[in-house]
């Protein structure tokens, strides 16, 4: 009875098979090792098989699986070894997010993941996100440093060293950098988001999407006195979706020469930032006609489009009429807020339609509470 007790009746039966497989893999060894003119030609390659026969009765007998399919807080699936170790896949249901502070191991693993398949712009995004939580936790938190703090740091300076001949790509494509947390006050998610470049932090709410971009040219460029980049949040007010990573280029050509077109049913978060490197011809009273001018603005085309722009406190507030594809005009309501240091300027647009109005509002008092340049 002792014997049933620590042996089931399934395991005694593989005991049985194991402990005969174990026989005749020695007695197969024992013919191995005579005169090789002697030997049999198949006792190799049947030796070989109850070799790999034998080493999956262990991994059955362990009776442990060896990894389990889980989902991020973001839906995306990673494979959870029984050791704890976690591997990320990038099939084709895989897209990019900003890693959020609750799961910074899962997002470290993807940033390696992302990395050791050459995917160096979109590890770096990662590691760069990652980095900011960890400073939005130190900063909140009385913990020690989180355990990914040094093995982030490592794996972005190398990726930085070992790229650094495409720094000016890696600038613009990276920069600004977010990180999924909570507000600390209110409780609810919110995306921090943070550029090195142009030293911004501001906070937006968690149902904007960041367009990730792909290529500099369709956010950044260079005129003869500046240099200017475009950062993209939407908010689709009729239902979420995920955006697969070309979205960024599908709607920003759309307004390449106008980004006045938003959509009836989008609520548009714009960043925008230019470099002056020679006399500035604008200063803080003027800087808003810079933007006026990248976006197509003509005396003509305020016109046509009846755009309307009124100075409030410390922002702009205005107005203009869209029409979309069908023909049906929209009244689209916006804010503006411009800052311009030394030879750094911001630019930030919010775009919304009416019936979003109540919403819109409260959303861009949060962004520029937030808003803060070093």
């Amino acid at each position: 009875m002792e014997y049933n007790k620590y042996f089931p009746v399934r395991s005694k039966s593989v005991f049985i098979i194991l402990f005969t497989g174990l026989f005749f893999l020695n007695t197969l060894h024992s013919q191995s090792n005579p005169d090789p003119l002697l030997r049999n030609p198949w006792i190799d390659d049947v030796i070989e098989e109850e070799t790999r026969f034998y080493n999956r009765l262990v991994n059955l007998l362990s009776g442990k699986k060896h990894s389990f399919t889980r989902k991020d807080i973001f839906g995306r699936n990673y494979r959870l070894k029984h050791n704890g170790e976690i591997i990320f896949n990038l099939n084709d249901s895989y897209f990019e997010v900003m890693p959020d502070s609750s799961q910074l191991d899962i997002h470290f693993q993807e940033g390696k993941t992302l990395a050791n398949n050459g995917n160096y712009i979109e590890a770096i995004r990662v590691l760069k996100g990652i980095a900011l939580c960890n400073r939005i936790i130190e900063k909140e938190s009385i913990k020690d440093k989180p355990s990914n703090y040094e093995p982030t740091t490592q794996l972005l300076n190398s990726l930085l060293n070992k790229h650094n001949h495409r720094m000016k790509e890696i600038d613009i494509l990276t920069d600004p950098y977010g990180c999924s947390n909570q507000d600390s006050t209110s409780g609810k998610k919110q995306v921090t988001l943070e550029s090195e470049a142009f030293s911004y932090r501001l906070n937006v709410d968690s149902v904007f999407t960041f367009l990730f971009p792909q290529n500099p040219e369709s956010i950044s460029g260079a005129e003869s006195s500046y240099n200017w980049k475009i950062t993209r949040l939407v908010f689709r007010t009729g239902g979420k979706r995920k955006y697969m990573e070309d979205d960024f280029e599908n709607e920003y050509y759309k307004s390449r020469n106008n980004l006045l077109k938003p959509g009836s049913g989008k609520i548009i978060f714009v960043i925008g930032s230019t470099f002056h490197f020679s006399n500035m011809v604008f200063n803080k009273d003027n800087y808003f006609q810079l933007w006026d001018s990248r976006r197509g603005l003509s005396a003509q085309q305020m016109k046509r489009i009846q755009f309307k722009r009124v100075k409030k406190e410390s922002y702009y507030s205005g107005s203009f009429v869209f029409t979309d594809e069908t023909g049906k005009p929209n009244t689209i309501l916006m804010n503006e807020k411009y800052f311009l240091r030394g030879n750094k300027g911001i630019f930030l647009f919010l775009s919304f339609p009416e019936k979003s109005k109540e919403y819109a509002e409260n959303a861009w008092s949060r962004i520029i509470y937030s808003m803060n340049i070093r």
